[in-house]
C-alpha cells in the first residue's frame, strides 16, 4: 500500500491523532484500530505502524522547519500538505513542551533554585537513584539502542512488498485474523492438519516423481532391447 492510502486512512481516525478526541487515551481501542486497518490493507500491523511513525516524524520536521521565528522555509516534501491535519496537535505540544522548559529554567535562576531544582528531582526520581556515573553510562547505553532502533526502522520501510504480491503469502495473510481467534487447543489442532496436509502432498509429489522416473527407465530398456533385436535380426 502507498504512504497516501495510509495517511488517508489515519486521517479518517482522529482517535489515533487527535487528543482533544474523547477516546484518544484509550490504548486498547487503538489497538483494534490499527489491527483493523492492517487487514483491510492487507499489510503487517508492525511495519503499517513504523511507515506511519516516519511519515509523522518526517512531517514534525518539515513543520519545525516551516514554523521557525523569521523562516522563508517552504517545504518541497511530497506528503506534507497531505499531512496537514497534525499541524494544530504537533504545534500544541511543541508549545507545551517550551513551557515546561521555561518553567524549568525559571526555577534554576531563582534565589533558591538548587532546593527546587533537588526537589523536583526526587519527586521524578524513584527511590535508589543511580549516581552521576551511572547515570552517564545509562545516558551512553540509551543514545546507542536509540540509534540501532532507528536503523531498524529504516530497514524496515526499505523492505520491498515483493511477497505480498506473492498468491502463497496473500492466502496465509488472509487466513491469519481467523487463526489469530482460535484457543490454544484449536491452534495446535489446526497447526497439526497443515502438517499431516503438507507431508501428504509432498509424499505424493515424491510417488509421483519416482513413478515418473520408472516410467522413463522402462521406456530407455524398451528402446535397447529393440535396437539388439533389430542388430540381431541384421547379422541372421
Amino acid at each position: 500500500m502507498s504512504f497516501e492510502d495510509i495517511i488517508a486512512r489515519v486521517h479518517n481516525k482522529p482517535a489515533l491523532w487527535n487528543a482533544s478526541n474523547p477516546v484518544y487515551k484509550k490504548k486498547a481501542l487503538h489497538r483494534k484500530i490499527w489491527q483493523s486497518m492492517a487487514t483491510e490493507m492487507n499489510m503487517d500491523e508492525t511495519i503499517l505502524k513504523k511507515r506511519w511513525k516516519h511519515l509523522k516524524d518526517q512531517y514534525r520536521k518539515e513543520l519545525k522547519k516551516s514554523t521557525c521565528e523569521n523562516s522563508s522555509y517552504v517545504s518541497g516534501w511530497q506528503h506534507y500538505d497531505a499531512l496537514s491535519f497534525l499541524k494544530d496537535e504537533l504545534l500544541s505540544k511543541e508549545k507545551s513542551r517550551n513551557t515546561t522548559l521555561s518553567e524549568t529554567e525559571s526555577i534554576g535562576n531563582s534565589d533558591d533554585g538548587e532546593d527546587a531544582i533537588e526537589a523536583k528531582k526526587a519527586k521524578m526520581t524513584p527511590k535508589g537513584e543511580i549516581d552521576d556515573q551511572d547515570s552517564k553510562k545509562l545516558g551512553v547505553i540509551l543514545k546507542k539502542l536509540n540509534a540501532t532502533k532507528q536503523l531498524i526502522e529504516t530497514k524496515l520501510l526499505t523492505i520491498e512488498d515483493g511477497p505480498r504480491n506473492d498468491p502463497d503469502y496473500m492466502f496465509l495473510m488472509s487466513v491469519l485474523p481467523s487463526i489469530k481467534q482460535l484457543t490454544e487447543i484449536q491452534k495446535l489442532h489446526f497447526r497439526g492438519k497443515v502438517n499431516e496436509w503438507l507431508l501428504e502432498t509432498i509424499m505424493h509429489n515424491e510417488y509421483s516423481k519416482q513413478g515418473e522416473y520408472q516410467s522413463q527407465f522402462e521406456n530407455k530398456m524398451f528402446v535397447q532391447n529393440q535396437m539388439c533385436t533389430n542388430s540381431v535380426e541384421r547379422e541372421d
